[in-house]
């Protein structure tokens, strides 16, 4: 297993907090030092995207356990769809979810957001849910040189 470990000076987290607080959750999966490989020998940015599906409790609360879990399914599976194999996805917890995606430059970023959140729209005009299904999400580009500088690698 694959630890990864990532430092950052107090002053420089700032609204980046709840971003970066996913690398701990993330570290345990063994995908994930595959993808940090790509980035660092390619000298790439290492994406870090966070989403927050918004109002799970309010579906929840109106519309049940089934549509709530529907909605949870769903945002992984758009978020895995938008990613692909370029990079690695998972929940962090009930309504949170975070990827991690070498990516070349910050056309990719936005195209992935667009990407990301197209697929909400249409999903939201042509379903016949009573809701629509949105995320809140955040994208932090890490690059290589704050890879290099603030990596700490550990054997389990």
């Amino acid at each position: 297993s694959f630890v990864f470990i990532l430092t950052v000076p107090k002053e420089s987290l700032g609204p980046q907090r709840k971003i970066l607080s996913f690398y701990k959750v993330l570290s345990v999966n063994s995908e994930l030092k595959h993808f940090l490989d790509i980035a660092i020998i390619f000298l790439a940015i290492l994406l870090a995207v966070y989403a927050d599906l918004n109002n799970l409790k309010i579906i929840n609360d109106r519309y049940g356990h089934e549509e709530r879990d529907f909605s949870i399914r769903l945002v992984g599976q758009f978020l895995q769809d938008s990613i692909g194999k370029r990079g690695v996805c998972g929940r962090i917890g009930g309504d949170e979810f975070a990827c991690l995606v070498p990516c070349s430059d910050e056309t990719m970023s936005r195209d992935l957001y667009r990407t990301l959140h197209s697929a909400f729209d249409i999903f939201n005009r042509t379903n016949e849910k009573a809701y629509n299904i949105t995320v809140s999400t955040g994208f932090y580009p890490v690059s290589y040189t704050h890879l290099r500088a603030h990596e700490t690698c550990a054997d389990l």
